[in-house]
């Protein structure tokens, strides 16, 4: 069936280019999606499916880097980095590498610099560049916490990430503010 241009809708999973009058939906996803998503039958190829792996594999990046901590993901799609002292961050809207990254700018630099012992927060700074493959000093990961931490300036920290983590953004984002 040919809807009309403006009865045209593309599935809700984020990736996906189904459209409405290409096959069923049920709801606002495809069916191949919701198939994945609901655990029927099939749905293997959809996006929702491919999204699944492409984040799996993003969050075992991280649990890689922070292995000494025994991380693990729990039933709200949060990925504990520290269980000892509940530090997560949330991965349900991970979708991409970037935003993975932003993530951990934004949740786990306050760790590497703040309520931990030495000892831990040396070995969450060690993690954190070992991630964002960066040799970032205890100084740099205050500012970077500064600026950056608990999702504060969202539009600067996304081009600290884009720009490979320059510490020059910090300095223009000063100077902003000046």
């Amino acid at each position: 069936m040919r809807y009309p241009m403006k009865d045209r809708k593309r599935c809700a999973v984020p990736g996906c280019v189904n459209h409405n009058d290409q096959g069923p939906f049920v709801g606002d996803v495809c069916s191949p999606c919701y198939s994945f998503l609901t655990g029927v039958s099939g749905g293997q190829y959809s996006q929702a499916a491919k999204n699944g792996q492409d984040r799996l594999m993003l969050i075992q990046e991280v649990m890689n880097c922070y292995a000494w901590a025994i991380p693990f993901i729990n039933r709200h799609g949060e990925l504990i980095v520290y269980p000892k002292n509940n530090i997560y961050l949330n991965c349900t809207t991970v979708f991409s590498r970037t935003a993975m990254e932003n993530k951990v700018v934004s949740w786990l630099s306050r760790p590497c610099t703040k309520d931990q012992t030495p000892k831990v927060m040396k070995q969450m700074g060690e993690s954190f560049n070992r991630y964002l493959g960066t040799e970032f000093t205890l100084e740099d990961l205050n500012q970077i916490y500064t600026y950056f931490g608990n999702d504060a300036n969202e539009e600067w920290r996304k081009k600290f990430v884009d720009r490979k983590f320059d510490m020059a953004v910090i300095k223009e984002l000063k100077e902003s503010r000046d």
